[in-house]
């Protein structure tokens, strides 16, 4: 079986590692691992790979949204971002591009499956239609297409062992004989093995009882490598023989490697640690998998007899029918969104959706795959995380958050305002803004002392102000944790400038 080919587009080192490891174990190939947008775009053309995994942010002019976008237009190669869920506004920009999927950082094997198995089922889907809706406008212009082609012979009776009356052009070239060395000759010279598959007794029938017949072959040219045809025989009113005949080896192989995809599929849809499933146009759950069951609480026989709205909060019950309405009406094939569904005990339980487009053969909408990412925990922390900005803003005392490399998060007025900055000021700038070239190690000393023992209260720091001045603060600091994990720092500060100065004024006395 022929291994999915992936190209890894991340400029974290250690991270490209470990998810090229991911894939290895999971039986995909990596074709390459570059950490530019420019560099992805020319690795896109030169390895041709089956699917590109694409960090969001990545280093350079162009970001992973470029990149995808410019590898969409040129090649057609699906692409699944990496990034994580702080990306929200990324996320949005990265719509307009149409991938086919996400996987959230820190990247976990099960997701990565998952996410690419889906990928590669609907891009393979897609495939199999333009391959099909080619050959159909072939067979439509037969004459002047160049790729059926059809020759004339008698009807074999007297003797005359199915001489060949004439060739159209197709027919040479698909022969690679000139039109002298097939006129006049018998079929059987043509083609000495002819009577191994049937052909013949498929044309001595035709001409017989005058009814058309479909002959389907498969011809081994060796071991490894073989021919599909479709052949179409009838009798014309002289009683002469026609066949036309199709080469639809590429047609069969794309069949092939569509049913071997099909049973990854299913066996990752079944087995997938996120809901998953399957809706028709109508809006009627068409399947589902075991994690969208136990995430709802119903069983998928109760799936089966509900649509989508059935299991969707009363207020968001428009969002997928616009999604539909827009797929179906060819605006989006994609789309990625947020919504409230209903638990069969009552309860909400919020989930990330994304969901995508497959058509049929003719190109028509035909159903929706989604996979479903409940983020009730993290709508609730979020909701949690609006009360604590909402109390915190107006605080008497200076309140921030920092990532592990020292990023400002947030900041309150007070905080800000003790540094004589704004908020706006120092979202995003570096935690060293608040301090002198002479504080700073004893500081770096400090946070360190913090991320061990994930505390410490009424700690004296001295800060910097934006004039370069410096006062005292008493600290209080937390180690935030999320899935386990530190995450961010969060500390509160108060000004004991008057503080310090009384306690001086004591001591002098």
């Amino acid at each position: 079986m022929e291994k999915a080919r992936i190209l890894i587009v991340e400029d974290e080192a250690i991270i490209a590692m470990e998810v090229e490891s991911q894939l290895q174990s999971l039986g995909y190939d990596v074709t390459s691992i570059v950490d530019t947008g420019v560099k992805a775009i020319k690795k896109a053309e030169e390895d041709k790979p089956d699917i590109i995994l694409m960090d969001i942010r990545i280093k350079g002019k162009m970001d992973g949204i470029g990149a995808a976008e410019a590898i969409r237009s040129q090649f057609g190669i699906p692409v699944i971002f990496s990034t994580a869920y702080l990306d929200e506004e990324r996320i949005e920009q990265a719509k307009i591009t149409m991938p086919f999927g996400y996987v959230l950082k820190p990247i976990q094997e099960r997701d990565l499956r998952v996410t690419l198995e889906m990928a590669l089922y609907v891009a393979k889907v897609d495939i199999k239609r333009k391959l099909i809706e080619g050959r159909y406008m072939n067979l439509v212009n037969i004459l002047d297409s160049g790729v059926a082609v059809y020759q004339v012979i008698n009807d074999g009776t007297s003797g005359s062992d199915y001489i060949i009356k004439s060739f159209n052009r197709y027919a040479l070239e698909h022969e690679e004989k000139t039109l002298d060395e097939i006129i006049g000759k018998s079929l059987k010279d043509l083609r000495p093995t002819i009577d191994e598959f049937g052909l013949i007794d498929t044309f001595r029938k035709v001409w017989q009882t005058g009814e058309p017949a479909f002959f389907p072959a498969k011809v081994y040219v060796d071991e490894k490598y073989s021919h599909y045809y479709e052949n179409r025989v009838f009798r014309l009113p002289s009683g002469e023989i026609v066949a036309i005949y199709d080469d639809v080896t590429k047609q069969k192989q794309a069949d092939e490697k569509l049913q071997e995809s099909d049973a990854h599929f299913r066996i990752a849809f079944e087995n997938a640690n996120i809901g998953m499933c399957l809706v028709e146009i109508d809006g009627r759950l068409k399947l589902v998998n075991g994690q969208m069951s136990k995430m709802l609480g119903f069983s998928k026989e109760e799936f089966e007899k509900m649509t989508i709205n059935d299991i969707t909060h009363p207020e968001d019950t428009d969002i997928s029918p616009k999604f539909i309405q827009k797929a179906a009406s060819g605006v989006v094939e994609r789309a990625q969104f947020e919504k409230r569904y209903i638990h069969k005990l009552g309860h909400i339980v919020w989930g990330e959706v994304s969901s995508s487009l497959v058509r049929d053969f003719k190109g028509e909408p035909s159903h929706f795959i989604s996979h479903v990412q409940d983020i009730t925990k993290r709508k609730l922390a979020e909701n949690e995380s609006k009360k604590f900005k909402t109390i915190t803003d107006e605080a008497s005392y200076g309140s921030a958050i920092v990532d592990l490399e020292g990023n400002i998060e947030y900041v309150n007025n007070e905080f800000a305002k003790m540094h004589q900055y704004t908020p706006e000021e120092l979202i995003g700038k570096q935690l060293t803004i608040f301090h002198t070239a002479e504080q700073i190690p004893e500081v770096t000393k400090l946070n360190k002392e913090l991320k061990k023992v994930g505390s410490y209260s009424s700690k004296e720091v001295w800060h910097k102000k934006k004039d370069g001045s410096v006062f005292p603060t008493l600290m209080n600091a937390t180690v935030i944790n999320e899935c386990g994990n530190p995450k961010y720092l969060s500390a509160t500060a108060i000004d004991i400038t008057e503080y310090k100065k009384l306690e001086n004024n004591s001591q002098t006395v």
